[in-house]
Formats: structure tokens, sequence, C-alpha cells
């Protein structure tokens, strides 16, 4: 809706670019930080109102929080799925505020890997970025899936930070890429040899 009325007020005067930083990248680190707590707070109100559910599975601990983990991991990826398709709305809208010999056919293709943040959520052909995608979204669901206990608070607050400040980076595998596949592969690993 915001892109809608920036691109139906200021048509072609505003950039793809210009329009892609105003707001999409900072809604994205809103839903992003909410869905995350949302779900650690699912987590608490499980371990206290709905015990009883996970443990007429039968499985133990580690299957239990397995489960938890999967669950977190596929919120986050329909949440990915959700800004993929608006950065895509976004774009198309973009192109068909153009005049006609302005809009190039590869309009989208070349949003992807011109736009830092439309580019960190669909890395196209660069796999270190779906290797920092896939690991940070496997942490977050790990982290979540343990809830907010005190001795995880800064190690979750830390992912949650390096991962979102990580999106905005250009094509290329920078140091804040690296530092996000570090953080969230320590935490993939906590989570697992814990299992909570």
């Amino acid at each position: 809706a915001y892109a809608y009325v920036v691109i139906r007020r200021e048509g072609g005067a505003v950039s793809l670019e210009a329009l892609a930083a105003r707001f999409p990248y900072v809604f994205f680190l809103v839903s992003l930080g909410t869905v995350y707590f949302l779900l650690i707070w699912t987590e608490r109100r499980m371990d206290t109102d709905s015990r009883y559910t996970l443990l007429r599975l039968r499985t133990g601990g580690r299957s239990q929080f397995l489960i938890r983990a999967a669950y977190n991991v596929l919120c986050l990826v329909l949440l990915y799925g959700v800004h993929v398709w608006l950065a895509i709305g976004i774009a198309w809208l973009y192109g068909r505020s153009l005049e006609p010999g302005q809009a190039s056919p590869q309009l989208l293709f070349l949003a992807f890997y011109r736009i830092g943040f439309f580019h960190g959520l669909l890395p196209l052909a660069e796999t270190g970025k779906w290797i920092r995608n896939v690991l940070l979204v496997l942490a977050l669901g790990m982290a979540a899936a343990g809830g907010m206990d005190r001795k995880d608070r800064v190690a979750q607050m830390l992912l949650l930070a390096v991962g979102a400040g990580c999106f905005a980076s250009p094509v290329g595998l920078y140091f804040p890429d690296v530092l996000c596949c570090i953080v969230s592969a320590v935490e993939i690993a906590l989570g697992l040899r814990e299992g909570h």
C-alpha cells in the first residue's frame, strides 16, 4: 500500500532504489522482530498452558524441541516468502508506472541484483547469501523454540541484530554476512547440543 501511494503520487520521479530504501527494509526488520518475539511468547505459553499437547506424542525432550523448532522455521519461511512477494509487487508496480519505452523487460531481474535489500531476500545465484539466509532461519527457529531463558537472552538478541543488519548488503559476501553465518551456526550447534 505504501509503495502504491508513493508511486501514484510521485510516478517516475522516484527511482526503484529510493522506493525500496524508504520503507520495505524497515517493514521487514519490524516484522522479523515481531514474528520472532511472537514465536518466543508462543513457546512460553506452550510450556505453561499446552504442555500436555506435545506430551501426547510420546516423544522425548529433544524430539519435542525439534518439532517446535521446525514449526518456528516454517513460520519464518512464510515471513520470507511474503516479503519476497512484496518486493516483486513493488518492482511490478514501479514498472507499470513507467512509460512504455522506459520500462525494461529485465526490470524485476535487475531490481533483485541492484537493490541490496531485495538481493538479501532473494539472492538469485549467490550461494553465500543463500547459506546465510538458511542458517539464519534455522538459528532463529531454534532460538525461539528454546524460549527466552536468561542465559540465552544475549545470544538471541545478538542473533536477531546481526541477522537483521546484514540484509541491506550489496551483491557479494561481506563481513556482516560472514558474521551472521558464524553466529547462526553457533546458535544452531548450541540448540542441537542442549536440545532444550
